[in-house]
């Protein structure tokens, strides 16, 4: 599978890419607190810093997807706090995950 923001590069490995549909923020956040929590809701205390990091992802789906697999499994809301303040859209878009797992 490949991911692109850039039809002319999909092209290249499928010439009729699928083009995914950009989230709405309140889609985005639903789909965080699905993908950490599953069928348990978000602690109020992470719901703020929780719908700051869904709008960071821009509205891309698998941008909040990754983001997610860091986050899962933590309720320290110091852990979401580091999430937050990372430049995600540094180095033309690229997701730096590295700096969540150090």
């Amino acid at each position: 599978m490949m991911t692109t923001c850039e039809k002319y590069l999909a092209t290249y490995a499928n010439p009729n890419p699928h083009d995914l549909k950009l989230l709405t923020n309140s889609e985005s956040f639903a789909l965080l607190v699905k993908r950490v929590f599953g069928k348990r809701n978000c602690p109020v205390e992470l719901v703020e810093l929780g719908e700051k990091i869904a709008e960071s992802c821009n509205r891309v789906p698998h941008a909040v997807v990754v983001i997610a697999g860091a986050l899962r499994g933590r309720t320290n809301k110091h852990d979401w706090e580091r999430v937050l303040k990372i430049d995600w859209q540094r180095d033309n878009h690229e997701i730096q995950a590295h700096h969540i797992s150090s």
